[in-house]
Parts: C-alpha cells; sequence; structure tokens
C-alpha cells in the first residue's frame, strides 16, 4: 500500500467507540492503558488499535503481531527498517502516518487562544508573512504544526528547537526546511492545521502527504 508514499488517515474522535478495541493490544500496552486517566486512555487506545488494524494490513501479519513500540524518545515506532509512522492529537481529531522514511506529523485546532501572541512572539519572534495571504491566527498554528512535526521528526524537545526560525515559504507543496529535511503545510478544512516534516535523501526528496479514508484500512 502505497510504498513511497507518506500516508495519512485523520479520523474525527466523535466516530470512535471504545468497544472491544482493547482486546487488539498486547499485555504491555494493556499494563500501561491501565494507569492513565480517561482522556489520555482513549488516546492511547485509538492510536494503537487502528496503527494495529492498519499496520496489519500493509504488513500481512494479525493486528497484535504489529511490532509497535515506544522509544527511549518517547515516540511511538515500528521494528521496521521500510516503515515508519508518527502520530498527533488534538482535541476533536487523531491523526496517523506511514511513510518510507522517518518523519513526523502534527495537527492543530485553529481557534482564538489565550496568550497566542505572546507565544507566538516567544516561539517565533516575527510578524505574518503577507506573501502567503493567510491571518495572523492561521499562521500561528500552521507554523506550530511544523515546529512539532519537526521535533517529532527530529524526536528532539520543543524546547531545542525554540526559537524556531524556519517560516512557511508555500502551502500544500513540500519544501526545504533544513539540510536533509523537508516538509509540506497545510489548512485541511478552515480550523484545522496539519504538517509532515520528514527525512530526505538525494534520491527520494519529494514529499507529498496521500490522505486515505478509515474504510481503506
Amino acid at each position: 500500500m502505497y510504498p513511497h508514499r507518506f500516508s495519512t488517515l485523520i479520523i474525527e474522535k466523535s466516530d470512535l467507540e471504545a468497544s472491544n478495541k482493547i482486546d487488539v493490544l498486547n499485555e504491555l500496552e494493556k499494563i500501561e492503558i491501565s494507569n492513565l486517566g480517561l482522556k489520555r486512555r482513549d488516546e492511547y487506545l485509538f492510536s494503537r488499535f487502528y496503527f494495529r488494524k492498519w499496520l496489519s494490513k500493509v504488513m500481512g501479519i494479525a493486528p497484535r503481531e504489529v511490532p509497535l513500540k515506544k522509544r527511549a524518545s518517547g515516540k511511538l515506532s515500528l521494528e521496521s527498517k521500510t516503515h515508519f509512522i508518527s502520530l498527533s492529537h488534538s482535541k476533536n481529531f487523531l491523526a496517523l502516518s506511514l511513510g518510507p522514511r522517518e518523519h513526523g506529523i502534527d495537527i492543530e485546532e485553529i481557534s482564538l487562544r489565550p496568550k497566542i501572541k505572546k507565544i507566538h512572539q516567544k516561539c517565533f519572534g516575527d510578524k505574518t508573512p503577507t506573501h502567503l495571504n493567510i491571518s495572523e491566527i492561521d499562521h500561528f498554528f500552521l507554523r506550530w504544526s511544523l515546529l512539532e512535526a519537526h521535533a517529532k521528526c527530529l524526536e528532539q524537545s520543543l524546547l531545542r528547537l525554540i526559537p524556531y526560525p524556519h517560516d512557511i515559504p508555500k502551502l500544500e507543496s513540500d519544501f526545504e526546511v533544513s539540510k536533509e529535511i523537508r516538509a509540506w503545510v497545510s489548512k485541511l478544512n478552515p480550523s484545522l492545521s496539519f504538517a509532515l516534516v520528514a527525512k530526505s535523501t538525494d534520491e527520494e526528496k519529494q514529499l507529498q502527504p496521500h490522505f486515505i479514508r478509515l474504510e481503506e484500512i
């Protein structure tokens, strides 16, 4: 399934139900989930269930056999040299991705929130660029998604990347963030920002997410 592309699945959490999904977890995951609060429990359960369902189809193995593991950095990954994953949660959405190389994704729900200008100044410093023809609030969340996805790709803390010097030269088209790192940023709908950041090689520089539907997995 799309071996040379970055496939992304975005699900509205209102469409998800927890019943019977815990059965797909392995014993370690069942122990981990038992120690989580309700919100984190649902996020944990849904991300692992849908990753296992999706990846079992891609890898041709049973869902419980999908080799999900958590790295020392906290990033969920696969014990695989050909499949790489990333995930992101927002209040109402879950995003999962599968690609041929290391990467990170992020989704953010765009809305007015306290102290956005202060956070923008601290993290980014500059003003909204006029060439993108977007609002200040859109620019903040799009750039925040880029920052989050970049940190996930590198498996680094956000604090290590702040102040973040990289801006968004274009939307819905890949661009170079730094040497061997490329990004793709978009508003998926009027209130949802999305960013994909991936390591690139001389042979595979192009970065284009392919969005799939829940029915496809």
